[in-house]
């Protein structure tokens, strides 16, 4: 009998040179890193499962917020896993040095990933910069905005963070708005200076007493040039309105008095009451703006002239009148001849509105005794 030789079976020559391929994601372990000057931190990058093979990992470095090549040692190009690796981690080293630049940061991202290779959880990671070479103490005014009526005065307030531990001289800048002049105030210092231990200091700022109908005027308060150690802080500004006193036409609709009895009205706003001790209550009413819509908020600046005086007020909606109109309600204790004078303003969103022309408030003697 004829005796055939086996038939080997046909084999793909690259069969046995396959590798089995493994799909896999890689991710940042952290979306975000933070580094102080000088120091390093450990950056790691992740793979879901094991590759079981050679997978390199591109990375792309991108600058941001006034960072630059100068502000960390260089990145590696590319992370590397071997079979059997899930994690590898790379070090970011951020450079000393004497400039104040805080805020920088690195935005660190995978470039073209390799054929089987997703993205993950954490594509992109933040690393933060932050300056070693910042000053400790910061200085801030206590208030964004201060008002004061024209005869007044208000003090203003600058303070630390913290205590100097040395003399720090903070130097003032000042700018007018509305057509002041210096004429209209001083007590404005060239600067204020804080000793060891001292972390507040108070001048006071007193606006002139004029017959100028003058209202609008302010003063923006700031600081100059820093000395080293300090920096500014949230308020580094603060603007000082200045009310003027001078009886002027109203810019808002006035109703009627409450409990007063109002013996005249001089129509420029002025009324004049004919109970001169005790107390009662005032209600001025004003009108929407063109669109009717109301204020978000309302402000009232009261002075009082001679005995008369103001304790409290408020704001509602006045029921009765077309919607957006508003009232003021307050109440004043008389003791003798005097006056009072009121302004408003409101707050549309983050603006507010110019405070309106003062209205007076007249209680003599003579009313009294029917004259």
């Amino acid at each position: 009998p004829t005796v055939t030789d086996p038939v080997d079976p046909v084999v793909d020559p690259d069969q046995e040179n396959r590798e089995t391929v493994v799909e896999v994601s890689v991710s940042f372990e952290q979306d975000t890193y933070t580094v102080a000057e000088g120091d390093s931190i450990t950056v790691m990058v992740t793979l879901s499962v094991d590759p079981q093979r050679t997978v390199t990992i591109p990375l792309v470095v991108t600058n941001q917020d006034g960072a630059s090549s100068a502000d960390y040692s260089p990145i590696q190009a590319n992370v590397t896993f071997n079979s059997g690796d899930t994690e590898k981690s790379f070090t970011f080293t951020a450079t000393q040095d004497t400039e104040d630049d805080d805020g920088e940061s690195v935005a660190l991202a995978f470039n073209t990933l390799p054929e089987s290779v997703s993205e993950g959880a954490n594509t992109t990671a933040t690393v933060s910069i932050t300056d070693d070479d910042l000053p400790a103490v910061k200085v801030s005014f206590e208030q964004a905005t201060y008002t004061v009526a024209e005869g007044g005065s208000v003090a203003v307030k600058v303070k630390l963070s913290a205590d100097p531990e040395d003399t720090v001289t903070i130097t003032i800048g000042k700018m007018e708005q509305g057509g002041i002049s210096s004429g209209d105030y001083s007590g404005v210092p060239p600067s204020v200076v804080f000793n060891s231990g001292e972390t507040e200091k108070t001048f006071t700022f007193n606006a002139a007493d004029d017959s100028d109908n003058d209202d609008g005027e302010s003063v923006i308060i700031t600081f100059g040039d820093l000395p080293s150690g300090v920096s500014r802080g949230t308020t580094d500004a603060t603007t000082v309105d200045i009310i003027d006193d001078e009886f002027g036409d109203p810019e808002f609709n006035l109703g009627t008095l409450g409990a007063f009895w109002t013996h005249t009205d001089d129509a420029d706003g002025n009324l004049l009451v004919g109970a001169c001790s005790g107390s009662g209550s005032f209600r001025i009413i004003w009108g929407a703006r063109e669109d009717r819509r109301g204020a978000d908020e309302w402000l009232a600046h009261i002075t009082s002239h001679g005995d008369f005086s103001s304790d409290r007020h408020s704001f509602r909606e006045s029921p009765g009148f077309a919607p957006g109109h508003y009232e003021m309600n307050g109440t004043v204790r008389m003791q003798g001849e005097g006056s009072l004078t009121i302004r408003v303003r409101g707050r549309f969103g983050d603006i507010w509105g110019t405070w309106s022309p003062p209205v007076g408030l007249f209680c003599l003697h003579s009313l009294d005794q029917g004259q």
